[in-house]
């Protein structure tokens, strides 16, 4: 299941209320001991040199030492995870902070196998939370559909997967968890190899939550997942 720990959270679509005013963020690093590595690309887009800051936590959303950083005008860092967010078990991380807020700079992230062929996919830092997403899921088995889940409201969040008949009513809910707590995360795989889904019956799929949070979505082939992709979500 080493791989599954990859798949993760948030989509770049529009229209929802930013989090803690404007908190920009990265919600997934995969575990050091999977069959994945996460790359941080780091671009410095203002004129001058300038530092950057950002805020980490560990998968239950516990803080860990935020690491600081500076890049010349114009200059990209490609870095593995560890370089840059200097532990182990950061789950994902929040852009700026007080002291250096970090406006100059672009943050992106990659997600590839360690080893064998394939290609990278690239997530850009997201803003957007809501208490509603929706997805639409791909193949089974051919691909596999999994998000990583951030809690951005300030109480421990009830999170829950809803298949929806294309005539909006529901074929199905999952409680994936009753306490996520503030800032911690959470990895659930929607559909593969196996499901408690149906995914024949409808590839609408909505991820509910009583707090505001932040959901990215992959889908990736199977069985080897060699290549990853995006799979665009939309705030509700």
């Amino acid at each position: 299941m080493h791989k599954s720990s990859l798949i993760l959270l948030f989509s770049v679509l529009l229209g929802i209320p930013l989090v803690r005013g404007q908190t920009r963020f990265l919600p997934h690093i995969t575990d050091i001991n999977s069959d994945f590595q996460t790359w941080i690309i780091i671009e410095n887009i203002g004129s001058e040199p300038s530092t950057f800051q950002v805020k980490v936590y560990a998968k239950d959303g516990s803080p860990l030492p935020p690491p600081l950083g500076g890049l010349q005008p114009g200059e990209v860092q490609i870095l593995e995870q560890i370089k840059i967010l200097g532990s182990d078990d950061t789950s994902h991380f929040l852009i700026g902070s007080e002291n250096f807020p970090s406006t100059n700079f672009r943050f992106s992230i990659a997600y590839g196998l360690k080893s064998g062929e394939g290609s990278p996919v690239y997530i850009p830092e997201m803003t957007i939370v809501a208490q509603v997403w929706r997805l639409f899921a791909g193949n089974w088995p051919k691909v596999f559909d999994s998000i990583a889940v951030v809690n951005f409201g300030e109480q421990a969040a009830t999170i829950k997967v809803v298949h929806r008949a294309l005539d909006g009513s529901v074929i199905k809910e999952v409680v994936i968890t009753e306490d996520a707590a503030p800032l911690s995360k959470t990895v659930y795989i929607i559909g593969g190899t196996n499901s408690v889904f149906d995914r024949s019956m409808s590839p609408v799929f909505d991820i509910e939550s009583d707090q505001n949070i932040g959901v990215l979505a992959l889908q990736g082939d199977l069985p080897d997942s060699q290549y990853l992709w995006l799979n665009p979500t939309r705030a509700q």
